[in-house]
């Protein structure tokens, strides 16, 4: 029975539009009796959210981070954020490849024996975004820096980009950033195959 631990932004732990993939593989896990996956207390947003805050984000969890077996994680869709017609991204690119870089470190810290994978941060409907835009250029661009960095730090990768691309336009939520309850389905049975897959041959 092995412990995942999930680190991710709405896509993954819910939004209004749709409850995320992360409630799904949970139940998955639950009933194929794989084990358990362990979930944030709310959004883990951006990287700079996540470094700062990760205690108490995985509070009900402390204990029981050394025995994580794995961390499935991703960062990405808040940083390339631009609000309210704002030039810059909410965390510039330098900066988000350095706070992945800390929060990897952090991750060592506190789940010394766990696999590490990343998962990219999936595209967008550009014509859905309204006042909070976001380009699937500048996410592909922070996808690659992500991957090249970890990656290079032994990270496993999960291209969650492509696989979203390829096959959910036809689940994309009203907002064009979330996905339909049916979407979020497909996109755990997606983490939960690429989870096992890093665990039984990784």
């Amino acid at each position: 029975m092995k412990t995942v631990l999930l680190i991710g932004d709405s896509t993954m732990f819910g939004s209004t539009v749709s409850g995320g993939y992360g409630i799904y593989l949970a139940n998955r896990y639950t009933v194929f009796e794989k084990g358990e996956v362990l979930l944030p207390n709310e959004n883990c947003q951006d990287t700079r959210f996540t470094l700062n805050t990760f205690d108490e984000i995985f509070a009900e969890h402390k204990d029981r981070l050394s025995q994580v077996d794995l961390v499935h994680w991703n960062n990405g869709l808040w940083d390339t954020l631009h609000f309210l017609g704002n030039p810059r991204a909410t965390v510039p690119f330098e900066r988000y490849i350095e706070n992945l870089r800390n929060i990897h470190a952090l991750l060592r810290e506190k789940c010394p024996h766990a696999k590490i994978a990343f998962a990219t941060s999936t595209p967008v409907d550009e014509g859905q975004n309204g006042k909070t835009y976001r380009t699937n250029a500048e996410i592909r661009d922070y996808n690659f820096g992500a991957c090249r960095l970890l990656s290079g730090l032994g990270c496993y990768i999960n291209d969650l980009y492509t696989f979203a691309d390829e096959n959910l336009w036809k689940h994309r939520a009203p907002d064009g950033v979330h996905f339909t309850d049916a979407g979020c389905i497909l996109l755990s049975g997606r983490v939960m195959e690429f989870i096992e897959e890093v665990l039984e041959n990784g």
